[in-house]
């Protein structure tokens, strides 16, 4: 693993990467997870999947060195081994940390305070993906404090995740949270998503046929779909079903979305005008913010189409 992230960095960076493993190893020597695993192993794998959405080597490095306290002393030797960059990521970090714990405080007051306070997206994007991978060994943490986390990262970190425009990782941490959390309710969303044959297959047919329809267009485009989350599909049908034997996920109609995105507002109609051609709109639900943008400043059309 360790090879892995070395390699996905440039040269000049890898001994500074290779200082910071080893003194995170020295320092975690007796930490273990609840799984049995040396601490360092999880800081290196979120340091693998900051390497895999983008993030800079400064990133990667705070990423490894994040579960340090940063008492005094290790705060001088980080600002005299690294750089004050880092340093700021790490505190930053440790901010978003605290502003978790707080018990009394909403949710959705949290997730503002983060994201209007943040000095750096990199320290919400490593706690983001500290999170999935604190989820992907969920069922090793103790009961009393398992339903506590499992809370804070469906939540908290999913929903910071979707703002922050990493849709997979949303999904994961949701997918992994939403098993371990209601295990029932996961299980009988996912036998019947499997017999109406709800599925990355389905996804990749629907993505084809817009795609034909638009290629043609004159101007640079970019299409991407999705299979909406189990734990979005509970959200939506928690009023309606009690029992959770065969719920009627078809109540969801945006089991499958795609979103096309283009350099121009016009560019947009010219779609919208190509998949009406080809499609069933249901004009009830269609909805122009081009024409009339939220007043955060979003700007799209959205509307549910039928292809036969």
């Amino acid at each position: 693993l360790q090879q892995n992230i070395l390699k996905e960095i440039p040269e000049d960076f890898r001994e500074q990467l290779s200082e910071a493993i080893k003194y995170a190893e020295n320092y975690h020597k007796d930490k273990k997870r609840y799984n049995g695993d040396p601490l360092i192993s999880h800081l290196l794998n979120v340091a693998h999947l900051t390497t895999e959405v983008g993030l800079d080597t400064n990133a990667t490095i705070a990423s490894i060195l994040h579960e340090i306290e940063l008492t005094d002393d290790e705060i001088k030797y980080i600002s005299k081994t690294f750089n004050s960059d880092i340093l700021k990521i790490l505190k930053e970090i440790h901010r978003i940390k605290k502003s978790t714990q707080t018990e009394e405080t909403p949710n959705p007051i949290i997730i503002k305070y983060i994201l209007s306070s943040s000095q750096d997206l990199r320290a919400v994007i490593i706690k983001i993906l500290d999170t999935l991978e604190d989820v992907k060994t969920i069922e090793t943490v103790p009961e009393e404090k398992k339903k506590k986390a499992l809370s804070k990262a469906l939540d908290i970190y999913a929903v910071l995740a979707e703002y922050l425009d990493l849709y997979p990782i949303k999904k994961e941490i949701e997918e992994n949270a939403f098993r371990e959390l209601m295990p029932r309710e996961y299980e009988s969303i996912t036998k019947r998503m499997a017999k109406e044959n709800i599925d990355e297959k389905l996804l990749n047919k629907f993505e084809k046929i817009i795609w034909e329809e638009i290629k043609n267009l004159p101007f640079k485009k970019e299409i991407k779909g999705r299979v909406k989350s189990k734990y979005s599909i509970y959200n939506k049908l928690k009023k309606y079903e009690k029992e959770w034997i065969n719920p009627n996920i078809n109540r969801v109609d945006d089991l499958i979305a795609f979103r096309v995105t283009t350099l121009s507002k016009d560019d947009c109609f010219l779609i919208l005008e190509k998949l009406m051609d080809k499609g069933e709109m249901n004009y009830d639900r269609f909805d122009d913010y081009i024409s009339n943008p939220k007043k955060n400043g979003y700007q799209a059309i959205q509307f549910p189409i039928k292809f036969s």
